[in-house]
């Protein structure tokens, strides 16, 4: 007869449980709602059980998300006013049966891909919480974007996640790809933009699946000066954002089978969200 070892699921009920079984045991996955295509490991630790994983915390500026809490909890929260690409995203993410198990961690988390809520959370500059071990008691927070062209790190637990609570006079989500699932052909555009009588006060791009780009991407925070342009945008000044995202894709394809379907989407998306910002009727 085979000896066959099964793999071991640990429940923790505190934080502290959590990180010490971190610490504990070599190799360990930590699980939320289990509904990514990574496979488990040997030890799991789940977080579902963890208080201080499903909090809601309301600010002046901000609101924090805790990893555990589901994408259902979260667009049907009383708590928070969540906002609109935030919500668009979390309603496209397959069914209503799996947001109601999906983490908004287990998003952020997954290592293969950037899943759907990367491009608004991207957008909205959101900022990441981690421990790694009991005495981490207070680290900083990280922005989302340190992580653009990395997987979060083996060793360390996301336990909430800060975004800002901003107004914008023009915002857009949608997806690329298959409707109900993440393949290699997924991803996800989030465009944000404010106005001030005609001028652009702020804008902000994301689009993210099997390669991120962003404001720092496509230079939009350096060598382009767009803050202050009027609306609707030159013909000159659209191009020359368009070239810079060709150029960064093209130079990122030959590490990531890019499919060319993903980069004209990703190029169309761009094009058609800054030919949108028109005058204020006001």
């Amino acid at each position: 007869m085979n000896d066959v070892k099964e793999n071991s699921y640990s429940f923790p009920e505190t934080l502290e449980s959590l990180l010490s079984g971190m610490q504990d045991s070599e190799g360990v996955k930590i699980l939320g709602g289990c509904t990514s295509r990574e496979i488990v490991g040997k030890k799991n630790l789940h977080t579902v059980a963890v208080p201080e994983l499903h909090v809601f915390e309301k600010h002046e500026r901000h609101f924090e998300i805790g990893a555990a809490v589901t994408l259902n909890e979260i667009l049907y929260s009383e708590h928070i006013k969540v906002p609109s690409v935030l919500q668009d995203a979390i309603r496209s993410v397959s069914t209503f049966a799996l947001r109601n198990c999906a983490t908004i961690g287990g998003n952020i988390c997954t290592k293969w891909h950037k899943m759907t809520l990367w491009a608004p959370l991207l957008a909205l500059d959101a900022k990441l919480f981690f421990r790694k071990n009991i005495k981490d008691s207070k680290m900083n927070p990280e922005p989302i974007s340190k992580y653009e062209s990395a997987p979060i790190p083996d060793d360390m637990l996301l336990t909430k996640i800060r975004i800002p609570v901003e107004e914008w006079d023009y915002s857009f989500f949608t997806r690329v790809g298959p409707e109900l699932s993440i393949s290699e052909e997924s991803g996800s555009y989030t465009f944000l933009a404010s106005l001030i009588r005609n001028k652009i006060s702020s804008v902000r791009i994301a689009f993210a699946g099997p390669t991120v780009i962003t404001n720092h991407t496509l230079k939009l925070d350096s060598e382009m000066d767009i803050i202050g342009q009027k609306v609707p945008l030159k013909s000159s000044i659209i191009n020359e954002i368009i070239s810079n995202a060709e150029n960064y894709l093209d130079s990122v394809n030959t590490a990531t089978p890019l499919k060319q379907m993903i980069k004209s989407q990703c190029i169309n998306l761009i094009r058609k969200s800054l030919e949108t910002l028109k005058e204020s009727s006001i």
